[in-house]
């Protein structure tokens, strides 16, 4: 039994050294986190992983290295809230407002009742807040973007099958299939949604002239969550 039990402890001490190493690989954050498209706070970074590969083996890519100027993300970041976000907050204004009117009439039948007209101070300032909120993150967005110095330091990678995020062992793939994104063109931009909360910016201007094969990845890969804007010329003008 002693015996055993000398063969039981050294087997373990043999599998310590592995799984120290295994604890200790730190896990690497996508080198290109993309832009927040709302004022979250406390969102789960980006880790790279090497899952899925096999589902781009084989394939072209096209490497796009992008950088972008604060017009093009106030371009995008409208765009995303418009197409992902408005209906939702549409729904909540329309509550709101419900809500507002019934003690808007309430205070004005009860002659100035405090606890209305608290009531009614406070729907009237959710609801405009809810509207104030996504367009003070984008002015604070823009705001911070043209202050930085332009470069071409984000790299994405266009599959027929997914995107590749990063480069290297800072890199994620999202197969499109798969991954919960929506992907937006317009005569200057792609944008690349991802759940709700961060998006992608691509000008066209960075892709050297494969703009048309990017697209055609993008429209044949994405399916259902492609989308070709008309680009609102008063919102778009890339700065050269």
């Amino acid at each position: 039994m002693e015996q055993e039990k000398n063969i039981s402890m050294e087997e373990e001490k043999l599998n310590q050294p592995e799984q120290l190493e295994q604890s200790d690989q730190p896990e690497q954050e996508v080198s290109n986190q993309g832009l927040l498209t709302d004022a979250y706070t406390g969102v789960t970074p980006i880790i790279a992983s090497e899952d899925q590969r096999e589902a781009v083996q084989g394939e072209e890519g096209i490497r796009i290295q992008y950088g972008f100027y604060a017009d093009e993300i106030k371009t995008a970041l409208k765009i995303f809230q418009r197409e992902m976000l408005y209906k939702k907050y549409a729904i909540y204004s329309l509550i709101l407002g419900v809500i507002f009117l019934i003690y808007l009439v309430s205070t004005i039948n009860s002659q100035g009742s405090k606890f209305n007209l608290f009531m009614t101070v406070i729907s009237l300032t959710v609801l405009l807040f809810i509207w104030y909120f996504p367009l003070n993150h984008i002015r604070q967005i823009v705001k911070t973007v043209s202050q930085m110095e332009y470069k071409e330091e984000f790299i994405l990678t266009v599959y027929n099958s997914g995107i590749d995020v990063g480069e290297d062992e800072k890199s994620i793939l999202y197969l499109y299939q798969e991954a919960p994104i929506r992907i937006w063109e317009t005569d200057e931009l792609f944008i690349i949604g991802y759940d709700k909360v961060r998006v992608f910016v691509i000008p066209k201007r960075c892709c050297e002239g494969k703009e048309a094969l990017i697209s055609e990845k993008l429209k044949n890969g994405a399916g259902e969550k492609y989308k070709r804007l008309a680009e609102n010329k008063k919102e778009s003008g890339s700065k050269q």
